[in-house]
């Protein structure tokens, strides 16, 4: 958590979009993202769950699977 905001800083635009499962730091991480970002989505482990437990899990199909959580007006 340290160095999150310098690499977030150095990664992340106003362009981009952020979904984050709820875990026990989410809103370190949400407060620290959220002038750097778009948006930043949390969602419910229960509803990001079905992602974890997909068969074929790669970090594309994760993220995809993720983006699909994003409020449809962005």
């Amino acid at each position: 958590m340290k160095h999150l905001g310098r690499r977030a800083k150095k990664n992340f635009t106003l362009d981009d979009a952020v979904v984050l499962e709820t875990t026990t730091n989410t809103y370190i991480v949400y407060d620290t993202l959220k002038p750097l970002v778009h948006s930043v989505t949390v969602v419910h482990p229960p509803h990001a769950a079905w992602v974890v437990r997909a068969q074929v899990k790669t970090d594309k199909k994760a993220a995809l699977s993720l983006a699909q959580l994003m409020p449809q007006d962005y």
